[in-house]
């Protein structure tokens, strides 16, 4: 089993790698994605519509988190311990 503070050090330098960057996917390409897929939003989030987001059901192997009272920056604050949890999980589920 990996130390918590090894996972937990990985998660916060791959979240402190990308503050800001833009992705723009046909329904096509989303559907030939083979890695697993995590997408998180911050329910009021106003930089992203949940419409640009919901277009990622296309992707085969994928996970959508909406956290509760959070912006764009829903890796930061309050929900950052709740984040690394989330991803420890979703990291570490096997079954696809």
């Amino acid at each position: 089993m990996k130390d918590f503070q090894t996972d937990k050090a990985q998660i916060i330098s791959i979240l402190e790698q990308f503050p800001n960057y833009n992705v723009s996917l046909s329904a096509g390409e989303l559907k030939n994605m083979k890695a697993k897929t995590m997408i998180i939003l911050g329910d009021h989030d106003s930089s992203i519509p949940l419409e640009c987001v919901l277009n990622a059901n296309n992707i085969p192997n994928f996970c959508l988190w909406i956290l509760p009272n959070t912006g764009h920056v829903a890796h930061e604050g309050a929900n950052k311990t709740v984040l690394i949890e989330l991803s420890k999980k979703f990291f570490s589920d096997k079954s696809n």
